[in-house]
């Protein structure tokens, strides 16, 4: 050690690289402050390494995964900051599959999660094969409830939950794993604000087997202020005496300001009245729902997001030829909803959905099985904002015993 000390400075560039790379991981618990500071300027180490250099190697695993080919995104060998160290990515693992092919894995049944896996990225992986089992255990649960107790209405609520979140879990859980291999981690996960007012006025348009509806005038308005936003909607009947009332508020627990993660509770009200075939009905409902950004689950599902909403409601009917009022008849009402969604940066959000509730124009599905009658809808919605100013495109397609087709301009206050 003294040795070194009295060697110039110009002898020690001819120091050979190996003798830094041998050195072991604990070379800075060893490394005395004189040799510190006999390293030249144009030392490849950085002077700050030997106080970051112990943090850097104790980054767990879970902090950045590697897609073959590329790194959510980048190229392989960017410097990436992992963690709270100043250090690089590794280079992906020889033999894996290219990136380009892991979507097709992401397909493959019986399992999810195939697709990160054959992509280099098993710590996502791993989740979205958790979650796909136990979606699959919660829908075997739900259907075994249902078998035993012969679908009581005493007891159908709570095991329908059961089931409906199960198969929502173990579907979406594909979706994640299909989605995230091909975007990568490319998405930009950039919340919109939520309105402090907005607006819209559209046209839909209903086809529906049973009801001659048609076209239809959709406008609406909606308030937020703190943590509570109230929202008013009206489906107006152009050649059919029909109209749809809905309005209610829901207070945010968690995310009143962006459209990121949240949890909120709903209260609503739904006023339906068929002028033409003689009858309405009330509805009233209470829920506990949220979305949950899934960039949580690993970097390759930056931008996407879970949407889900659970509840119960209460529905009354009443009939013009008997006069009874909207009481005459009652049933109680599961509200149950399950999307799986991306945001398109500032610009907005695409979405799919399964909604449970058949009171409105969507209905239930038909189905050829003992589920007939016993399911929801399914939907997709899209929200698009325009380069400049306030305006937005609100677009919806849904699916039940009717087909809805909504297309609607927005204005908006930020």
């Amino acid at each position: 050690e003294t040795e070194t000390e009295t060697v110039p400075e110009t002898e020690t560039e001819t120091v050979p690289e190996t003798e830094t790379e041998t050195v072991p991981e604990t070379e800075t618990e060893t490394e005395t402050e004189t040799e510190t500071e006999t390293v030249p300027e144009t030392e490849t180490v950085p002077e700050t390494e030997t106080e970051t250099e112990t943090e850097t190697e104790t980054v767990p695993e879970t902090e950045t995964e590697t897609f073959a080919g590329a790194e959510m995104g980048t190229d392989v060998g960017t410097p990436v900051q992992r963690g709270t160290g100043r250090g690089t990515s590794a280079h992906a693992d020889v033999g894996q599959i290219p990136a380009r092919w892991s979507p097709v894995f992401a397909l493959l049944p019986p399992t999810f999660g195939i697709g990160h896996f054959a992509g280099g990225a098993p710590r996502t992986g791993r989740r979205l094969l958790g979650g796909g089992v136990l979606g699959l255990g919660l829908t075997l649960l739900g259907g075994t409830g249902l078998i035993v107790t012969g679908a009581s209405r005493k007891a159908v609520g709570p095991i329908a939950v059961v089931a409906l979140s199960g198969v929502s879990l173990f579907l979406i859980s594909g979706l994640a794993d299909l989605a995230g291999t091909i975007a990568r981690g490319r998405l930009t996960e950039t919340p919109r604000r939520r309105a402090r007012l907005r607006t819209h006025l559209g046209f839909s348009y209903i086809h529906d087997p049973q009801f001659g509806y048609g076209p239809f005038a959709d406008l609406g308005a909606q308030a937020r202020h703190g943590r509570s936003e109230s929202r008013l909607r009206a489906r107006l009947g152009l050649n059919h005496d029909n109209q749809r009332i809905e309005g209610g508020t829901r207070y945010f627990l968690r995310g009143a300001q962006t459209r990121g993660n949240a949890l909120f509770v709903r209260s609503e009200l739904a006023f339906h009245r068929f002028g033409t075939e003689g009858f309405r009905h009330l509805t009233g409902t209470l829920s506990v729902g949220g979305r949950w950004l899934l960039s949580a689950m690993g970097p390759s599902l930056r931008g996407f997001f879970l949407d889900g909403e659970v509840g119960l409601g209460w529905q009354g009917f009443g009939f013009d030829a008997t006069g009874r009022g909207i009481r005459e008849t009652t049933n109680a009402l599961l509200v149950f909803e399950a999307g799986f969604g991306a945001l398109l940066g500032n610009r907005g959000e695409v979405s799919i959905f399964y909604n449970h509730r058949r009171d409105g124009f969507e209905g239930a599905m038909s189905l050829d099985s003992v589920a007939a009658g016993n399911v929801g809808h399914i939907g997709a919605r899209a929200r698009g904002h325009l380069r400049s100013g306030p305006f937005s495109v609100l677009a919806e397609l849904t699916y039940g015993s009717a087909v809805i087709a909504s297309l609607a301009l927005a204005w908006s206050l930020e």
